[in-house]
């Protein structure tokens, strides 16, 4: 195979390392949401302390992240390469748009406060879940 434009598009040489990009910082994603609340040394109790609440919401969050990743995966083996490029975009401007957006929420109701994470977390657990929803119905 060449690594060549054909028709406006890229070969497939030249999305490899875009694709593995995307799937590298999935992953990363997931990873650093674990790490975090096993450095807090804190766990899940809806009756506890703030960082014990911190927890849950992070817990929740990384249950909707583990199933968005199921739908994303079977989306795009489901896919041609052409509309597998369109999701990674999409994917790509959505993820940007989880950082930021929950980042700006947590600021605004809890910055520099315990409740920071919480609010955080819950809002990348609700913008994830709505995310999964919209995969399911995805269309090029």
């Amino acid at each position: 195979m060449s690594a060549t434009i054909e028709n406006g598009r890229a070969g497939p040489r030249l999305l490899r390392p875009q694709i593995a990009q995307v799937n590298s910082l999935l992953l990363a994603l997931m990873l650093t949401s674990s790490a975090a609340a096993a450095a807090d040394g804190y766990k899940c109790n809806d009756a506890g302390l703030q960082q014990e609440l911190n927890a849950c919401a992070e817990e929740t969050f990384a249950a909707a992240d583990k199933e968005l990743n199921t739908v994303y995966r079977n989306l795009k083996a489901s896919l041609n390469k052409s509309q597998q490029q369109d999701l990674v975009k999409d994917e790509r401007a959505w993820l940007h748009y989880l950082e930021t957006t929950c980042r700006t929420v947590a600021n605004d109701e809890a910055e520099g406060g315990s409740m920071w994470p919480l609010v955080f977390w819950q809002c990348k657990a609700d913008q994830t879940r709505e995310r999964t929803a919209k995969l399911r119905t995805w269309k090029p």
